[in-house]
């Protein structure tokens, strides 16, 4: 029996309850013989001698099946009769030995199918759980990052310091289709460039993004150059220059205070007689000089 054995260590079996019904359910004999073959058949093809023995087929003699299942070659014979009648094997004999061959054999391999099925339902989970935990990490992210856009610039005018970039929130909110205006990009970003002494493209889309969103509030192209006029003439040649540009200029915390802001005139007299005019916003502290000589 230990060649038995040896075949008996790989796989298993399924075998439906309607077995009951089956004809020879009861026939101690041939029962035994059909389910030997079957868990004794070969689970692969393999080679033997000048002949390949394929996956559900058997190479033994009747009187060797006989040993091992304690029964004599006749009862081997008339079992292996029973099933030839009922299609459940064939036989080809062969002068040293016969290939029995399990018909259907695959149906009662359900086992490896449900084992490959289970196991690759199982790498599915595991690959949902992964992409899960990935997506809740990146939102974690995410929000860390809206939380560093909403932060301020640190500057002694709390007036304007407050100089940042569109929050992730507001843009998340603007993902449904709303009116863009690619005509008045060049014209805005062109004049701030001529204003500033900048180079920003109009094709950036933060910076595209930023002007649609005014527009959409029923701001106007001029209002944007406007804008763009004070705080080039309150800021330019001052430590604040650096933040002539669109992300602070076009942000939705500061657009309408710096549409709204009132540049006032303020005129001394120099020393020679020369007339001293000095501009500045409502209370920056910044001043900003422009020379006139009296004619």
């Amino acid at each position: 029996m230990k060649g038995v054995k040896k075949v008996l260590k790989n796989g298993f079996i399924i075998i439906d309850r309607s077995i009951t019904q089956w004809r020879w359910y009861h026939d101690a004999n041939t029962f035994r013989v059909f389910f030997h073959l079957m868990l004794t058949a070969n689970y692969e093809d393999k080679d033997f001698e000048n002949i390949t023995v394929k996956r559900g087929e058997r190479v033994i003699s009747y009187s060797k099946l006989a040993v091992e299942l304690s029964l004599s070659e006749r009862n081997v014979r008339t079992a292996i009769k029973h099933l030839k009648e009922t299609g459940e094997v064939t036989v080809r004999a062969y002068r040293k030995f016969s290939v029995i061959t399990v018909n259907n054999y695959d149906e009662y391999q359900a086992g490896d199918r449900l084992l490959t099925d289970n196991r690759q339902a199982s790498d599915r989970q595991v690959t949902l759980n992964r992409q899960a935990s990935d997506n809740n990490e990146t939102k974690i992210n995410k929000d860390k990052q809206s939380n560093k856009d909403k932060q301020y610039i640190s500057s002694s005018d709390k007036s304007d310091s407050a100089c940042v970039s569109e929050p992730e929130s507001a843009k998340k909110t603007k993902k449904s289709k709303t009116p863009e205006y690619p005509e008045a990009y060049g014209k805005i970003v062109s004049y701030l460039n001529q204003k500033a002494g900048t180079r920003y493209q109009a094709s950036n889309k933060a910076t595209q993004k930023l002007i649609n969103a005014r527009l959409n509030e029923n701001y106007t192209v001029e209002d944007f150059l406007t804008v763009i006029d004070k705080k080039c003439t309150q800021w330019l040649g001052t430590d604040r220059q650096e933040f002539l540009r669109p992300s602070t200029l076009f942000a939705s915390n500061h657009f309408e205070e710096y549409l709204n802001q009132v540049i006032r005139p303020r005129k001394q007299i120099g020393q020679n007689g020369i007339e001293i005019e000095q501009t500045s916003g409502d209370d920056t502290g910044y001043d900003i000089f422009n020379l006139e000589f009296g004619g």
